[in-house]
């Protein structure tokens, strides 16, 4: 007998409920960027969507990524915190 494994349910499968809009990946963001305006934060992607959404507010770093590249956009947010 084979185990059967559930379907995802819409909340899983990233889908909106029904007459809701859908928020962008990077909201969590914009919401602490709200509270903590000089915390320095650094979106890791692979969306070019919410990239490009996010970018005008926001350094990206795009997935996958090199561990070199990783730690030039650290440098380039706390530089621009600073």
């Amino acid at each position: 007998m084979t185990k059967r494994t559930a379907a995802p349910t819409p909340r899983q499968a990233g889908a909106a409920p029904p007459g809701r809009r859908r928020d962008p990946p990077h909201r969590p963001a914009f919401l602490i960027r709200q509270r903590r305006p000089h915390l320095p934060i650094l979106l890791a992607t692979g969306y070019s969507e919410a990239a490009r959404e996010a970018g005008r507010d926001f350094i990206i770093l795009h997935k996958p990524y090199a561990m070199h590249e990783l730690s030039q956009s650290i440098a380039k947010v706390i530089a621009a915190a600073g």
